[in-house]
């Protein structure tokens, strides 16, 4: 079969080799080259010392080539390629104007915007920041926290030379902070993923392209933060050693961190019914700290130009220790009228590590690819927690004592086959393919609870649990009557099985889907139009599904519902864009059975139980509009603001209906005070959000940052502050069946962050900042 598409190809890919000279055949370097094909652009060229620089081409036929240097005039010609044409060469006429009168002032393009989404040129700018965190804040439509990315209001998956980068949060940030833009090429953000990604991922993805090596090298990057706020002092160091030899890859991310933190936390509980007037009014202030060393090893083996085969091994050995004081006030529970829980609980997270095997190989006759890729993983972890637990009555008396002892070791292995095939045919590409994907998860819960309100013996408990998935797709792409266009089906099957050893029966069944999706797209100018419509899927986890006890303190336990079913969220979307400067986005999204999770009180107890239920449903409507502008050449704007309307349905004793309005603004605005002083700024509010059955209250919250770039862009000194004026609390509210809970959550948010980053690389890396060592320092300021 695979032989058979593979001679469909008629053409293979060919390399063209561009070389332009002087008046006297020197080589001219630093010429900046695009290439035409019917009209539209094919490739980008920068020259090399020699002046010369190439591209792959495909179909045969005229092309259109255009220069662009500061040294040269402008050429423009066309050129007929064919099969076999390797070597063009081209003569430069020099410019008149006197280079050093030649004054700068357009500047450089770095945002376009295309079929799929937005793509910023960097080519080692650091126009939009210095390394890739920075740039993405000052991207359009991406919001980045100190824990999560986002893009056009949807969590991203983040690509890095075509591999995804599995960290997430604030690893995931320190991470692209520590990717300097001096090696960055292109980061492409696409808007919608088509069918071969899991039916379960409903975000969009950015893609990161380094700069092409050009011959063995390392590379060297070194990133270190001091957080210091009224409570705790936290330093983090990382280091990222890169380094290539032959068709060896090896790089290593090593770290280490202290990190400290305090939170204080109201949360009230009120159970109101024919039987009782129960009410929790609990306080609580946890202690937290950590420190310890992380890492990433790994190394990449190029079997051949199209293959490859890498191991990586990554984890980290913490030391996690944390303390939690709690005060939990009950009145009115039968004839007591109040009893005071004291709680202090310590925990360890000792260890987590990650092993990862991936091989992946592409077979391309021009017109028909084949990609294969495998991926394994195992990880291991083990956390442990200490409960000690006093009751007494109002005048203090002890009713009773007791403690909570757990210790718990986590294993999760996950293996994946992807094969995709792409066919090429009078401009359009089709492409299919299939995936299967199993995990399997494992818990040993070694547990002790002993107390007056629930007597139990030490236990050990045991959770197993296996889930398959099998899926296909199809996609088809290309242009219409001067439409793109791009539609795509997925169907998956789902198997899935658990069960512990505290519960008789083993949890298992198995569901299947079709996901169809669609997107349109039109560029006029400077406007563009993109509309979408997807299905995707939400799949109850193992701890959602088995129903064993999880304790998180001596009146509260959470546990699994066998029952749940996944559910199947769909979305329809349009977003318009002005000149990459203004875009505006509607979108819908709607979903039945939704999984809501919800409290309830054990009747005849004091304890509450926490589960969930496909009781919910939503249909939400999503407006958004941001603004990105270079002002001038020192002056850099975005600001954002998104509002959503609509309903959600909560079924719990009886069916209630909750009003979802809510709304959010962004100013972020970023300035050159000069060559090597940055300075940035990032104001967040939001307002009331329901979920469902609860609400979380409005806060907002100002950051800033300035930085000093050193050694020639290859370093760079930080100040910053994190929420300067303390209002980033979180508050909840929620409201339903028998039920009214209260929460508010203050830690010392008002940070001042220090950072110090450097980056180094040998002269074999073909990076800007190679180039400053040739280049005039007009051609650098054009770049």
């Amino acid at each position: 079969m695979l032989c058979l598409l593979l001679s469909i190809g008629m053409n293979a890919q060919k390399v063209c080799n561009l070389t332009f000279v002087d008046a006297e055949n020197k080589g001219c370097s630093d010429v900046a080259v695009k290439v035409f094909f019917n009209d539209e652009f094919h490739a980008g060229i920068y020259t090399d010392t020699l002046g010369t620089g190439s591209f792959e081409f495909t179909n045969e036929g005229s092309y259109r080539i255009e220069t662009s240097s500061i040294n040269y005039n402008v050429l423009d010609t066309a050129i007929v390629l064919s099969q076999s044409v390797e070597n063009m060469k081209f003569t430069l006429i020099s410019s008149d104007i006197a280079l050093n009168t030649v004054t700068v002032t357009a500047l450089r393009d770095i945002i376009k915007r295309g079929d799929e989404g937005i793509t910023l040129k960097i080519n080692g700018s650091n126009t939009l920041g210095s390394n890739v965190a920075d740039i993405l804040k000052n991207a359009p439509g991406v919001d980045v926290s100190s824990n999560s990315i986002e893009f056009l209001g949807k969590g991203v998956i983040v690509f890095i030379d075509g591999k995804r980068t599995n960290l997430r949060g604030n690893k995931l940030i320190n991470y692209l902070k520590n990717k300097k833009s001096q090696r960055i090429e292109e980061i492409e953000m696409v808007l919608n993923p088509d069918a071969s990604f899991d039916a379960s991922f409903d975000g969009r993805i950015i893609k990161i392209t380094t700069q092409k090596r050009i011959g063995d090298g390392y590379e060297f990057s070194l990133y270190s933060r001091l957080n210091r706020n009224r409570d705790y002092f936290s330093p983090d160091i990382n280091g990222d050693v890169h380094i290539r030899s032959g068709d060896f890859s090896i790089y290593s991310d090593v770290g280490y961190y202290v990190s400290n933190k305090i939170e204080r936390s109201n949360e009230s509980r009120l159970f109101t019914d024919n039987l009782s007037n129960l009410s929790f009014d609990e306080e609580s202030t946890n202690d937290y700290s950590a420190k310890g060393p992380y890492f990433e090893f790994g190394v990449d083996y190029e079997i051949n130009e199209r293959s490859f085969v890498g191991l990586k091994w990554e984890g980290s050995f913490d030391r996690e220790t944390g303390n939690v004081d709690s005060n939990t006030d009950i009145s009115s529970f039968g004839q007591i009228d109040s009893i005071l829980v004291n709680e202090n609980e310590n925990f360890e997270n000792v260890d987590f590590s990650n092993f990862n095997f991936n091989y992946n190989t592409t077979l391309d006759s021009g017109t028909v690819k084949i990609n294969f890729d495998t991926d394994y993983a195992t990880q291991k972890g083990n956390y442990g927690t200490f409960q000690q637990i006093q009751l007494r009555s109002i005048d203090n008396t002890e009713l009773s004592s007791g403690i909570n002892d757990q210790n718990l070791n986590v294993e999760n292995d996950i293996f994946s086959s992807k094969i995709d095939i792409l066919k090429k045919f009078d401009g359009y590409n089709f492409s299919f393919g299939g995936k299967y994907s199993k995990s399997e998860s494992l818990q040993d819960i070694d547990e002790l609870f002993q107390t007056s309100i629930n007597s139990a013996p030490r236990y050990q408990d045991l959770v197993q649990y296996e889930e398959t998935i099998y899926s296909t797709f199809a996609n088809l792409k290309g242009r219409l009557a001067g439409y793109y266009f791009s539609i795509g089906a997925r169907y998956e099957k789902t198997d899935y099985s658990g069960s512990a050893n505290s519960i008789i029966d083993t949890v298992n069944g198995s569901y299947s889907k079709l996901f169809p999706q669609v997107v349109i797209n039109k560029r006029l100018k400077k406007h563009s139009f993109t509309g979408a419509y997807k299905q995707s899927i939400r799949r109850p986890s193992y701890s959602q599904l088995i129903p064993y006890k999880r304790y998180s303190s001596a009146l509260y336990y959470y546990t699994g519902n066998p029952n749940l079913r996944a559910y199947f969220p769909e979305s329809l979307e349009f977003i318009y864009s002005f000149d990459n400067m203004i875009i505006l986005k509607f979108a819908n999204r709607r979903a039945t059975n939704r999984i809501l999770e919800y409290n309830r009180q054990i009747e005849g107890s004091l304890l509450t139980e926490g589960t969930k239920e496909n009781n919910g449903s939503s249909n939400l409507n999503l407006f958004s509009l941001s603004f990105n502008k270079r002002l001038s050449s020192k002056l850099y704007i975005k600001t954002g603001a998104t509002y959503i309307m609509g309903k959600q349905k909560a079924d719990l004793t009886e069916s209630e209906e909750f009003k979802y309005d809510a709304y959010t603004f962004t100013i972020a605005p970023r300035m050159s005070l000069s060559d090597k002083l940055n300075f940035s700024m990032y104001w967040y509010y939001s307002s009331d959000i329901y979920f469902g059955v609860s609400q979380n209250l409005s806060y907002w919250f100002l950051d800033f940052d300035l930085s000093y770039e050193l050694f020639d862009g290859a370093a760079e000194i930080g100040i910053g502050g994190r929420d300067i004026f303390l209002k980033s609390i979180t508050r909840g509210a929620a409201e339903y069946s028998n039920l009214i809970e209260t929460s508010r959550n203050d830690w010392a948010s008002r940070q001042l962050v220090l950072n110090f980053s450097y980056y180094f690389e040998s002269d074999n890396v073909k990076s800007q900042r190679s180039r400053v060592k040739t280049a005039n320092q007009e051609s650098i300021n054009r770049l």
